[in-house]
């Protein structure tokens, strides 16, 4: 079936780049710890009404841009959702925003580059009452949707793609199918996917590079796991193998390394006892590990969640033991939540993750006073922040997962004031979603924010915590999209400006 994307808009203006608010008494070696060049946020308003994005999964792209997708609601206060898709130049402006604009609930997942520049975008879209897992092919400047693809999803037999990679000859996906009901199509940091049957895809690059959208018949070959409601990510190594993080709701953190041709190399090995919830998997830089990804309850006391890494021997799924991290307070308060992990080309391992007070429900006694009054961290210096406020907390590790750094962080308006005397009001919410490692060595961090999408873009520093000052990011020229001039589109958004808060971070 061919489903055609629609272009809402193929540019947005920056609102600013500022600064940023860090957070020492959270942070570890900050010292050492790598250093923002740029934190920017977009409120992506002139994609109302479409509202509350959600970024989950980003990259970066050939031209040295950034692109991130995930899903919002269609308008505010409406229970369907929608996907989209966001460019940012290398500078950290805003260049193009893309959603779906379909009729009915969807999301996007993940995002890949062609050879070209073309993107792939996978996720999930509702047609006639059914879930369909849905790839869709979009050009390089957001403008044009050649084709969207489906899979076979019938109804009662529901799915949706929720990673994806791309490799020098194949696309390899991974989510589910089979799912009875339409109900809970929770992702990544909205969720965990109820039902269903864990499916990994692998298709030749060539079924995706023509003007022509690939079928479910189009696979080199398809694996189902039937004890598993969804494949969360499917990573390839060099020998052509595939190393896949799967999900049950009794086994949340599970391994299968998968031959080039779909068999079974070794596993499922199960490791939720000690690591928690799996949330990625990637590969070791040598290949001689597979790093999984997470949160789980804390190893002594607590029941938040500390962000944790599990390492995995390739060759037989062993665990080979677990690392914890959190950004410190109270361990039933605080919750440290690790979204994607970096396997970076030197040997070390980088995670993004969000940290705060998930909520105060079911709380008693002094645990519920404290909650309430955001008193997650007592330290000295820790500044309170409430329920759903949260930070980015990024955390650098060698190879055996031995911390090097971590550093927590929010945006900073510009006209905000430092953090010795900002307001509740000042010190907004940031989560790192996803992190991906640069073409530079650094790291791009990729951010939900309280009123839309993020970037932090972090700079390898040689031991210095001081970040130099960020340039100012020029908006970019508005396109005539729809029959609506580039003038009006202008002032309509200069006049939103003066009323809405600009989000603009930067180094305190």
């Amino acid at each position: 079936m061919l489903l055609i994307g629609t272009l809402a808009l193929c540019a947005f203006p920056s609102f600013a780049v500022g600064e940023v608010y860090t957070y020492p008494v959270k942070s570890i070696n900050l010292d050492s710890a790598w250093t923002p060049t740029f934190f920017v946020s977009y409120a992506l308003e002139h994609l109302a009404p479409a509202a509350d994005f959600h970024p989950v999964h980003g990259i970066q792209t050939s031209d040295g841009g950034y692109v991130m997708t995930g899903k919002a609601l269609e308008a505010e206060g409406s229970k369907t959702t929608e996907g989209f898709a966001a460019k940012l130049s290398s500078a950290g402006s805003g260049l193009w925003a893309w959603r779906t604009k379909s009729s009915g609930s969807d999301a996007l997942n993940a995002v890949a580059e062609l050879p070209g520049g073309d993107l792939l975008l996978a996720g999930y879209r509702t047609v006639g009452g059914v879930v369909s897992r849905t790839l869709t092919k979009l050009s390089a400047d957001g403008k044009t949707a050649a084709w969207t693809a489906t899979f076979g999803d019938s109804s009662g037999k529901h799915g949706a793609w929720e990673m994806m990679e791309v490799t020098s000859t194949a696309v390899i996906l991974s989510g589910l199918q089979d799912k009875p009901s339409t109900e809970e199509m929770a992702f990544k940091s909205y969720g965990n996917v109820a039902g269903g049957k864990a499916v990994v895809m692998q298709l030749p690059l060539s079924a995706v590079t023509g003007s022509t959208a690939p079928t479910a018949s189009s696979a080199t070959w398809t694996k189902t796991f039937y004890t598993f409601f969804t494949a969360k990510a499917a990573r390839a190594l060099s020998n052509g193998n595939l190393a896949c993080l799967l999900y049950a709701e009794d086994q949340g953190a599970s391994a299968v390394m998968l031959s080039s041709s779909g068999a079974t190399v070794w596993g499922p090995t199960h490791h939720t006892k000690n690591h928690g919830e799996g949330t990625d998997l990637q590969v070791a830089a040598d290949e001689k590990s597979v790093l999984l990804f997470g949160h789980g309850a804390p190893a002594v006391g607590g029941k938040g969640y500390s962000g944790k890494l599990t390492k995995l021997g390739a060759a037989d799924g062993t665990a080979q033991g677990t690392k914890e991290f959190t950004a410190g307070g109270n361990p039933v308060l605080i919750y440290n939540e690790c979204w994607g992990g970096v396997a970076m080309k030197d040997g070390s391992i980088a995670i993004a993750c969000g940290t705060g007070i998930e909520g105060c429900g079911g709380m008693t006694g002094s645990d519920k006073t404290d909650c309430e009054a955001g008193l997650g961290d007592k330290r000295a210096g820790a500044i309170p922040r409430k329920a759903g406020n949260w930070q980015s907390l990024v955390i650098r590790a060698d190879s055996s997962g031995s911390l090097l750094w971590q550093r927590v962080d929010s945006y900073k308006d510009s006209e905000s004031p430092a953090l010795a005397s900002s307001s509740e009001q000042h010190r907004t919410s940031s989560a790192a979603e996803w992190a991906v490692q640069t073409s530079d060595g650094g790291l791009a961090v990729f951010m939900d924010e309280v009123n839309g999408i993020g970037l932090m873009k972090l700079a390898v520093s040689n031991g210095s915590s001081s970040a130099p000052s960020p340039s100012p990011v020029p908006p970019p020229a508005w396109a005539e999209i729809d029959g609506a001039s580039a003038a009006g589109l202008g002032q309509s958004i200069v006049a939103m400006s003066s009323v809405l808060l600009l989000m603009s971070v930067g180094l305190v």
